[in-house]
């Protein structure tokens, strides 16, 4: 029998570790902390998600830091050290999820039978290796746990057992999503693959935040901490363009936006780090067929 809890357990400054996370194999905390904490655990398969601050997560040697939007992935069996110094990091707020490995199996196997797994070579073992790094860029699944978090907090619904039995399915999907990114690069073992995929998400970060900057490939393998010809190599087999194409396209994206916003073109050029409005304009129509005021006109 899988025992589930009904209610959403609340975590404050009070917090008592006695009760987390030993009650139920299916459960879901919130938190929102701002004291000193520290505490130590063997997880389920559980799921973290940062709401405000930044959550850590030690897991093994390797500490964590999930920024707001971002998730994170704990496999069953993982020691987790959760740590907080008050003085060091502003509060912070979470949610966690645990689930229990036959909820998982269940999901996994009406899965099956539907026909609904992806086209690919999956080992049932791998399916239960999660991608067990912070999740960055996956929009459908951040999005999932944000409306889930919506849905209870400062709430008094009931969590129903389906409710985990969905949460399942998003990490099953999230999980073949990974699949299909990974699938083409030439290295056989499993955990190799999570590895570069891990440095090449790192990258792609770095290229989100950064598309003001002018392109470097010595600062992004530096990033990754790969060289930069298996960056690109593994970039591209992930996102099927090279990480100088995916900086252009998000400036240019970008670009739109803020055309849209009815900022002057010379403002935009600048604001995405071009040189001039020459170089701008010539790299906006390469992308898009039409100049910037061309853009502009057919929008207004």
């Amino acid at each position: 029998m899988q025992l589930y809890n009904e209610k959403v357990t609340t975590i404050g400054n009070n917090f008592d570790n006695k009760k987390f996370p030993r009650r139920f194999s299916n459960e879901i905390y919130l938190s929102n902390i701002d004291t000193d904490f520290y505490y130590k655990y063997v997880s389920p398969f559980s799921i973290k998600y940062a709401l405000k601050g930044q959550e850590s997560y030690r897991l093994g040697n390797k500490l964590n830091q999930v920024a707001v939007g971002q998730a994170l992935i704990i496999n069953e069996g993982t020691e987790v050290v959760c740590e907080k110094i008050a003085a060091k990091s502003p509060s912070s707020a979470g949610m966690s999820i645990f689930l229990d490995k036959d909820v998982i199996n269940d999901t996994i196997s009406v899965i099956t039978k539907r026909g609904d797994i992806p086209e690919g070579n999956y080992d049932r073992n791998q399916l239960f290796n999660f991608y067990d790094d912070i999740i960055r860029s996956d929009d459908s699944f951040q999005h999932f746990l944000h409306v889930l978090f919506s849905k209870y907090y400062q709430t008094n619904k009931d969590v129903l057992i389906e409710e985990y039995y969905d949460i399942a399915a998003h990490l099953l999907n999230f999980q073949f999503r990974f699949f299909s990114k990974v699938q083409d690069l030439d290295k056989v073992k499993f955990a190799t693959r999570k590895e570069i995929y891990s440095r090449v998400e790192k990258a792609r970060d770095y290229l989100e935040n950064s598309y003001m900057k002018n392109f470097d490939l010595e600062i992004l393998a530096r990033e990754s901490a790969m060289s930069k010809y298996f960056l690109i190599r593994s970039f591209k087999s992930i996102y099927r363009k090279t990480p100088q194409q995916y900086h252009i396209e998000l400036r240019i994206e970008k670009a739109k936006r803020l055309l849209q916003e009815d900022c002057s073109i010379s403002e935009v050029a600048a604001l995405l780090g071009y040189a001039n409005i020459s170089c701008f304009s010539k790299q906006f129509k390469k992308l898009t067929n039409l100049p910037p005021s061309g853009f502009r006109q057919r929008i207004v």
